[in-house]
Parts: structure tokens; C-alpha cells; sequence
């Protein structure tokens, strides 16, 4: 062919071509008589639908959509990566493609063929404006028997759905009976579980993005199972969901949920927000959940995170986690972080708990739990953070929670195996329910397993601590808080739920450091300290003003009286603000020191404070050395209720100077103490006028002791050695006359100027006379006298002591009494004379036998069975001193009858010492006669 010939030729093929695509180009419709791999041959594409479009459009274009779901799922069925299939908003479909799969029943579509890749996921969307698209479509066998899916996403991968709204109009509830009877083991029959918007039943899905998608009317709102994993849902919201059904349920690896909704998502009130089983790397942030039963429940799993989520109004607990004895995660929860999230209106903020029936929590364990920098306030019915029912809580993290307006800030199961937990950084505040308590512990054991430090406590009502059914009102009585707080935490804004600090809070740089937090509840980090509560103070802070402790005396009370030289105990209340208190010093005068105490109560014992009137104060110091003194007390100290006094027969004029008799040794004045060692010889009066007595390690010389032998002067004490007792001849001795008459082998009143209240021998005053050698010692008149003398005074002290005893006889029986012989004659003479009760008749009486117990055990006996006088001698007498001295009624301050020198004999001072006793417990009389009343009551006290 010549070369003209070849260019006609080629100007001829051009214009064909030209004219070829002209008509492409200018009839769209062309496509439509193409085969269909034709058209989806190459790059990725985009297929639109809508209710008016027609199935024999190509649905290339919003123009041209093609219209049933029978024709999306066509197209699904060969997608490529990166397809897209767009439905219009404001369109609803009723009717779905209807396809039969093996787990979910009848389904409206099915992406077991829809596969992108990493690169190219294939997306099932919205074009246009107004509402989501809808699929309204309901199980055809109503929804009380519901075991349908509307989405199956079997064997679908790399897949976005986004922007689809799935309902019911037609969604009835029925109840939980109604459901078993039409889907029998529901629970269990898995290839017919519950009627649900969106599933993977089978699992096999994987890389599955939601985003957009709203549901509601359904029983359950998405399922994913055993093999599906990395599955994400963002800014979707599920909700007015039927029974039994949540609106997540899964178990599998891999799920995120940020920024979406779920709201009214219970029936009859047993349905979940999210429930997840078995399942690992799970993150719940920033979602809101409200009105339902349970917001979040995680039995069984390891490294999930539920963070900054706001949930409230629940009719159970707003986040449950635990362990339960199901699924491949049998028994186990590890790695459970829980931080930052908003909780309130429900009867449990946070439980920590087993799934499991009864039988099977002796093996739920529950491991490395954080739970830290939440808010939780308004949980009224049990607590804000609730731990129960476990078999083994270790390593648990409770830190920098703010817990406000409770029934219980935090709760601890007794019955819960603890180990290396952590409380620490809380606040805990209530000022609304008056039988609420900040912290619980069922049992004390198990506070050697629970650090407790560097919380603040404010039960501005109720009790601030709760430990085995013993109620503290303050932390300080708690005991396990080294640097706890009890002071207002100065919330800006807290019935605003506005927690953050004051500058002047005293929760500012109290904290502690804490593993892994790293920021607070709004995400700000921390500056220097840490601060306590779920707020970082973000403000300068200066150095702040220590707060001086507060103080103030107890008892005891202003403008009171006591009896001189009786112990008196001293108790202040103290606290500090913002510090702890390191000591209370107590004072008499405003400068004389009595004492301090460094623990709560803050108690002194002011022991034998003399007669007088005193102002009494105390002084706090904390642990910044500041300082703060109580307001003044007055107390009055009185002299101690005189015995009767003893008057002599007759009287000399007193002289006003002391005159030391001879033989005698000088101790004391008036109201002192008479001090020496051993058992001594003890006179009381002045010059001539003296009474005497024997005692053992000194004496207070005072008339309660001696009577007043000389009335209106100032007496003194002496003492000597015992003297022997001078044996009378064998022949009946010979009358003498005293100075005052009397007469009579027996008689004698009258003339002695030495009053005597003991067998021994009477001083003779001035006289160095003594028999001559070889002279049988003859009776002395005035010896004798004053032995009759002695004998009449024990007489009248046994009357008015038996009087007392038959009082105290009419109103409680003498028990348990066994007759024996006495060790030892009664030193008082008033128990018996010549082995005959004085009050009988002349009918023998055996003295009743001293209770028996062991000597040197240092407590009490078990029980009293006896009366007790004067004279009286056994193991029960010095029970008796034991109890007297431990109840600060000192029967000696040394010596015989001192604390530890208890001895088994019924003296004067034994006596005087339940005098006491039974005046400041107003048993009547106060006579010092231990009867059956005071038995009783000391039995009962013991």
C-alpha cells in the first residue's frame, strides 16, 4: 500500500474513535447494557441505594441508586477492598434479603463475603442529607422469640460501618418467664441467641469499625464471639433495649468503645450497658451510660482499661468487675485498670466481686486492680467502692478516689482472702447520711493485708470508721493511718459535682506518690506532691499556714469537788485540722505540770492531789509545734469526810507548842504523809492528847485516819517500834481505881490521856519509871483502862458497822459461803471476841473462810462470795486491794497495800479505800463494809 493510503487509513480510524467516545459520553446508559464484572472491573467502587431507586439502575450514582437490600447484599457478596456501598438518609427499609445462616437465623444481611484489607476497608454508609438511613425490621416471629440478626458479620473483615440507624417500630417486652418459655436455654443454644441489631455469633470477624451507628428497640445491641477481635465502636449510641439483652455482649480479643452513648438499656431491670467475658485488651473511655441496671460488667478477663466514662442512675452497680468460673478465663481477672470516671445515683458505685454461685468462690481470684482518680458521690444503698464475695484479692490499687455523699465511702468484705492492697490519697466526705460510714472493714485481720495511709476523712455525720462492728468517730481512733487527715477538703463547687480544690484546701501536697498515675481526673499532671482526691490542684500554691490544734478539757468538770487524796483523772479532748497531735501536757496553776499523754484519750492520773481549789488547763502540740492551751477549769479539792471523833476522858489545857513525847519519833504534821519502812507504832494528836494505831509502810495523818484527839489545833504524827505486850501473873489481877471511877474486874472507865486503837501498850508520857528487878510486872491501871477503853471503841465500831451490814443483808444474800477457822485472830477485834460473835447471844459463829485464788497472778479473782470488814483476812482481802488499786482508789501509796504490795488483810486503810469507792458509785452506805451490794457490783464491773 502506497503511503497515501496508509494516512486515509489512519485519519478514518481517528474519526471513529472520536465518534465513539462522543456517544459514550453523551449516553450514561450504556453501562447499563455492559456485563457487571465489566463495570466493577478495577479501582475501587462506590454503589448507592435508596427506597425510590429501582434494582435496574447501575447504582453508580446518587442519581441512579438501585433500591432493595436483596441487591446490596448482591453487590456484597463480590465487593473488593475499598468498596462502598451508600445508603440514603432520611430512606427506612422494612424488608431485608432474608438470608439463612447457621448462628444468627434469618438474617436482613449478610458480610460473610465482605473482606477489605488494612488498607481498603469496605464501607457500608449514608449519602445525602437528613436522618440516618434506617433498617426498621423486626423478627418476623415477634420479638418475645427473637433469635435474628439484622447484620450477621460473620467471616467479615477490614469492614466500616458508619452512619446506619437500626430499630423496631413494632418492639414489644415481654417478661424473663415469657422469654424461657419461647426460647428455651437461650442462654446456652447459641445458634439461637436474642434478637440483635448486629452479630458475630460464630466469630471469624475481625478489624470491624462502627462509627455513627444508633440502635434501638432491640433485645440486644451488638454481639461479638470467640474468634472475632479488634472490633471498634466510636460516637455510636444504643439504647431502649429489651430483656435479657446488653448493648455490647462479648468475649473476644480486642474491643474499644470511645465517645458513644448507652442509655435505658434494661427491661423489668437485668440488662447491661456493656457486658464483656473472657475478653483481653478492651478500652472503655469517654462513653456516657445512664438509666439501666448495670452500666459496665467485666467477669473474667486481663488488660482492660475503663477510663474518664460518666454513669448514673442505675437501679444496680455502675461498673461490676470480678471473677467467675466460666470461659478460658476461668476464675481469673488481671490488669483491670479503672480510673477517672463520674459515678452516681446507684445502691453501688464500683464492685469488686465473684460471678460465681457460692460453691464456686473458694477460687476467684482477682489481681492487679486499679481503681484511682474516680468521683463517686449520691450511692445510697450499700457502698462507692464495694469489695465482696472473693476468694483472693491481691495487689489492689484503691488511690486518689473522691468519694462524697454516700451510705459508704469503701467497703471490705470480712469473708475476702486479702493480700498487699493499697488505700491511699481518698477523700472520703459525708455530711448527708447519719448512719453512714467513710470506711468499713468487716474484720480487723484482715487490716494487716490493707495499707491504709494519706487519706482524708470528713463524717461531718456518721462515723468516719468502721472495723469489725467497732465504730471510730475519727480516723485517729482507726489506728492504721500514719498520715491521715480529718479536716474539710474545700471542694470549689461539690453540690455542682465540682471537686476541685480550694487553694487553702489541706488536701494539697498530702498525697503520696502512687504506681503508674501519672495525671488526675481531668487529665492535668501533678505538680510536686501529689495532692489527696481525684483533683490536682493546678494553682500556685504558697507555703500554706499550719493550723494551731484545737483543745479542750473533758473531765473533769468545771466548778466540781473531789475528795483530797484520791487519784483524779485529768482528760482533754485534742485535734488538729491539718497535722496530727504529737502531745498533751496537762497543768495546775497555769505553769505546774501534772503530766502529758502523746495518744488519744489524752488522759493524766493527778495522784492524791491535797485539799484546795485549783485552775486546771491543757496544752496541744502538733506536729508543726504549734501550739494551743484550753480554755481554765476550777476544781475544789475537799478534806476526805471525818471518822467520829474520839474524845478523852479527861483533858489537860493544850499547850500550843509540840511537845515530842519520849520514845517517839517526829514525821509529819497535819495532813502529810508519815513515811517510814516496816510496821510501825503510829501517834496522832498533840502533847497530851493522842490517839495511835499500827501501820505498815507510813500513813496519812489526818483525822480521817486518827479522829481528832485535839480539836482546833494543827496535830502531828510520830511513830516508834512495837512494844511488847506485858504479861498479867496467873492470879486474877487486883482492882485499881481509875481516875474517873469505875470498879469491877471488868470495869474501869475513866482517866488515861492516851487514847488507844490497838493492842499494843499505850505510851507513858514523861515517865522513865520502870518495875523494879526481880518484881513481877505488875497491871498498870492506866494500860488497863485503856484496853477497856480500846474494847468499848471496837464494840461501838462493830454496831455501827453490823447496822450497815444488815442494810446491805435485806437487799442481796450471801452465797457460797464454807465455815472455817480463821489463820488469824481478827487484829481490829470485831470480827469475834473469844471465838463468839459479839452480836450472837453467846452462840459460836464461825468466821466464813476466805475466798481462795492465786496469789500472784496480778488480776482480779473471777468473783467475791463473802463479806468483809475490819479484821477480815484471805486471798479475797487482797482481790479486793488488787481491784481498788487498779480503779485508782489506792488503798496505800507505798507499802503494805500500794499497787503491787497488795496484802490479804482487812485494815483501816482497806476500809477507808472502798469508802471511797463506793461514795463515787453512790453505793449507800459508804461505810467501808464490803456486803452484798458492793460484791455484786464489783463482780458485775469484773
Amino acid at each position: 500500500m502506497s503511503p497515501k493510503h496508509h494516512l486515509i487509513s489512519g485519519l478514518i480510524a481517528l474519526f471513529v474513535i472520536a465518534n465513539a467516545l462522543l456517544f459514550i459520553t453523551s449516553n450514561p446508559a450504556f453501562f447499563d447494557e455492559l456485563p457487571l464484572t465489566a463495570q466493577i472491573a478495577g479501582s475501587p467502587t462506590t454503589y448507592y441505594f435508596s427506597t425510590s431507586g429501582n434494582d435496574s439502575n447501575n447504582g453508580l450514582s446518587a442519581s441512579s441508586p438501585r433500591k432493595s437490600l436483596a441487591a446490596l447484599q448482591a453487590l456484597l457478596n463480590i465487593s473488593e477492598p475499598g468498596d462502598q456501598f451508600l445508603l440514603k438518609r432520611g430512606d427506612t427499609w422494612t424488608t431485608g434479603a432474608n438470608i439463612s445462616t447457621p448462628y444468627s437465623g434469618i438474617v436482613a444481611l449478610d458480610f460473610k463475603n465482605v473482606d477489605g484489607n488494612s488498607g481498603n476497608y469496605i464501607t457500608i454508609g449514608a449519602y445525602g442529607s437528613g436522618n440516618k438511613p434506617t433498617f426498621d425490621i423486626c423478627d418476623s416471629n415477634g420479638i418475645n422469640n427473637g433469635k435474628n440478626a439484622v447484620v450477621q458479620l460473620e467471616g467479615s473483615t477490614y469492614t466500616n460501618i458508619k452512619d446506619i440507624h437500626f430499630t423496631c417500630s413494632d418492639f414489644t417486652t415481654g417478661t424473663y418467664s415469657e422469654y424461657e418459655a419461647t426460647v428455651p436455654n437461650a442462654y446456652i443454644n447459641r445458634p439461637y441467641w436474642v434478637f440483635h441489631a448486629i452479630g458475630s455469633i460464630n466469630g471469624g470477624a475481625h478489624h470491624i469499625k462502627f462509627s455513627g451507628v444508633d440502635i434501638d428497640n432491640m433485645i440486644t445491641g451488638y454481639q461479638f464471639q470467640d474468634a472475632s477481635h479488634n472490633i471498634t465502636l466510636n460516637d455510636c449510641t444504643t439504647q431502649n433495649l429489651g430483656f435479657p439483652g446488653s448493648g455490647i455482649f462479648a468475649d473476644i480479643d480486642g474491643l474499644t468503645v470511645t465517645d458513644s452513648v448507652f442509655a435505658h438499656t434494661y427491661d423489668n431491670g437485668h440488662m447491661h450497658g456493656i457486658y464483656f467475658s473472657d475478653t483481653t485488651n478492651v478500652l472503655i473511655e469517654n462513653n456516657l451510660f445512664y438509666d439501666g441496671n448495670n452500666a459496665i460488667s467485666i467477669p473474667n478477663g486481663r488488660n482492660i482499661i475503663v477510663r474518664n466514662n460518666t454513669l448514673h442512675d442505675f437501679t444496680w452497680s455502675a461498673i461490676a468487675t470480678g471473677a467467675r468460673n466460666y470461659g478460658g478465663y476461668r476464675d481469673l481477672l488481671d490488669g483491670v485498670v479503672i480510673e477517672g470516671n463520674l459515678i452516681y445515683n446507684a445502691p453501688i458505685g464500683i464492685n469488686v466481686k465473684t460471678y460465681s454461685p457460692v460453691a464456686s468462690r473458694s477460687t476467684s481470684v482477682i489481681s492487679n486492680l486499679a481503681i484511682r482518680d474516680n468521683v463517686i458521690n449520691s450511692i445510697d444503698d450499700y457502698a462507692g467502692l464495694m469489695i465482696e464475695q472473693i476468694y483472693q484479692l491481691n495487689n489492689a490499687v484503691f488511690a486518689n478516689n473522691t468519694f462524697y455523699n454516700n451510705i459508704k465511702g469503701i467497703f471490705f468484705e470480712s469473708s475476702n482472702g486479702y493480700s498487699n492492697n493499697v488505700v491511699k490519697n481518698n477523700i472520703l466526705y459525708n455530711n448527708q447520711y447519719s448512719s453512714g460510714t467513710l470506711v468499713e472493714v468487716g474484720s480487723s485481720s484482715n487490716l494487716s493485708n490493707i495499707d491504709f495511709d494519706y487519706n482524708l476523712y470528713r463524717p461531718v455525720v456518721g462515723s468516719a470508721v468502721k472495723i469489725g462492728g467497732v465504730f471510730y468517730p475519727s480516723h485517729t481512733g482507726f489506728g492504721e493511718e500514719s498520715h491521715g487527715i480529718t479536716a474539710d477538703p474545700q471542694f470549689i463547687n461539690a453540690g455542682a459535682k465540682n471537686f476541685n480544690l480550694q487553694s487553702s484546701s489541706p488536701a494539697i501536697n498530702k498525697g503520696t506518690a502512687i504506681n503508674g498515675r501519672t495525671s488526675d481526673f481531668l487529665g492535668n499532671s501533678i505538680i510536686g506532691l501529689p495532692d489527696i482526691g481525684s483533683y490536682e490542684y493546678q494553682g500556685s500554691v504558697s507555703t500554706p499556714q499550719n493550723t494551731p490544734p484545737t483543745i479542750s478539757l473533758t473531765s473533769p468538770q468545771n466548778n466540781s469537788s473531789y475528795t483530797a487524796q484520791t487519784p483524779l483523772a485529768i482528760t482533754a479532748s485534742a485535734s488538729d485540722p491539718d497535722g496530727t497531735i504529737t502531745t498533751v501536757e496537762f497543768f495546775r496553776g497555769g505553769s505546774t505540770s501534772l503530766g502529758s499523754d502523746s495518744s488519744s484519750p489524752f488522759t493524766i492520773i493527778w495522784q492524791n492531789p491535797p485539799a484546795g481549789t485549783y485552775t486546771l488547763t491543757a496544752k496541744a502540740t502538733d506536729d508543726d509545734n504549734a501550739q494551743t492551751t484550753s480554755a481554765p477549769i476550777t476544781i475544789t479539792i475537799t478534806t476526805p469526810q471525818q471518822s467520829p471523833t474520839l474524845t478523852p476522858t479527861t483533858q489537860t489545857s493544850p499547850s500550843p507548842t509540840p511537845i515530842v513525847p519520849t520514845g517517839w519519833t517526829f514525821c509529819s504534821d497535819e495532813y502529810e504523809q508519815c513515811i517510814f519502812t516496816g510496821t510501825k507504832e503510829v501517834l496522832y494528836g498533840l502533847n497530851s492528847l493522842y490517839a495511835t494505831d499500827i501501820f505498815t509502810e507510813g500513813v496519812f495523818c489526818d483525822n480521817s485516819i486518827f479522829g481528832d484527839p485535839y480539836p482546833g489545833f494543827v496535830k502531828q504524827c510520830y511513830y516508834r517500834d512495837l512494844q511488847a505486850t506485858p504479861t498479867p501473873p496467873a492470879s486474877s489481877p487486883t482492882q485499881t481505881s481509875g481516875g474517873g471511877g469505875g470498879g469491877g474486874s471488868g470495869g474501869g472507865g475513866g482517866g488515861g490521856s492516851t487514847i488507844r486503837r490497838s493492842p499494843s501498850p499505850s505510851p507513858t508520857l514523861g515517865s522513865t519509871s520502870s518495875p523494879q528487878a526481880g518484881q513481877a510486872p505488875s497491871i498498870n491501871p492506866l494500860s488497863d483502862l485503856q484496853s477497856r477503853i480500846q474494847t468499848l471503841f471496837s464494840i461501838l465500831q462493830s454496831l455501827f458497822l453490823k447496822v450497815a451490814q444488815q442494810k446491805a443483808l435485806q437487799t442481796a444474800p450471801i452465797i457460797n459461803t464454807t465455815p472455817t477457822v480463821p489463820t488469824q485472830s481478827c487484829p481490829g477485834g470485831i470480827c469475834t471476841i473469844g471465838g463468839t460473835d459479839i452480836f450472837s447471844g453467846g452462840n459460836t459463829v464461825p468466821p466464813t473462810s476466805p475466798s481462795t485464788g492465786s496469789t500472784g497472778s496480778g488480776q482480779a479473782n473471777t468473783g467475791f462470795n463473802r463479806n468483809l470488814t475490819i479484821g477480815s483476812q484471805g486471798e479475797d482481802v487482797r482481790q479486793l486491794q488488787l481491784y481498788l488499786n487498779q480503779k485508782g482508789f489506792l488503798v496505800a501509796t507505798s507499802g503494805a497495800g500500794s499497787p503491787g504490795n497488795e496484802t490479804t488483810l482487812f485494815g483501816q486503810r482497806t476500809q477507808q479505800a472502798l469508802a471511797r469507792f463506793q461514795q463515787a458509785h453512790n453505793i449507800n452506805p459508804p461505810s467501808g463494809y464490803f456486803g452484798p451490794v458492793s460484791r455484786e457490783f464489783i463482780n458485775r464491773d469484773r
